[in-house]
């Protein structure tokens, strides 16, 4: 992702989630369960690799042994992540961890509501990230 950054001159927004379908689990042999302390991980993995120069992580899934990072990503300290997210649990990790949501496709009361959640918890949390955008595609039938 950091060379897609550099190549792109800094248009690269990360954009992530973690499925929906139980079924997509199964089939890689991951467990359902705990997926977003996974996701937690991941994020605290790419932030400290993207933002420092020497990074080392231990966490309950990675260990990364102290690395010297030279490449950098264009947007500093980090490219904006993205988090696609449906529940409640998702969209307060939305307000805490990402730049920005990729909401489902829903009707627009259904996302207007969702949206309001992650900025309540945005509010509730003293305003801890600045402010957040979401991004919605449709593709035409």
């Amino acid at each position: 992702m950091t060379t897609l950054d550099l190549l792109s001159g800094g248009r690269l927004d990360v954009g992530l989630g973690l499925g929906w379908m139980p079924d997509e689990y199964t089939a890689v042999g991951v467990p359902w369960q705990g997926r977003g302390r996974r996701l937690d991980e991941t994020l605290d993995v790419l932030r400290g690799y993207w933002a420092n120069d020497v990074f080392s992580h231990q966490g309950p899934l990675f260990t990364i042994p102290e690395t010297v990072v030279g490449l950098k990503p264009h947007q500093r300290p980090a490219p904006p992540v993205l988090l696609a997210a449906f529940t409640q649990a998702g969209l307060r990790r939305v307000a805490r961890r990402a730049d920005g949501w990729l909401p489902v496709a829903m009707p627009l009361p259904y996302l207007t509501g969702m949206w309001a959640t992650v900025l309540e918890e945005r509010r509730r949390r003293g305003g801890i990230r600045p402010p957040c955008a979401w991004c919605c595609a449709s593709t035409p039938n």
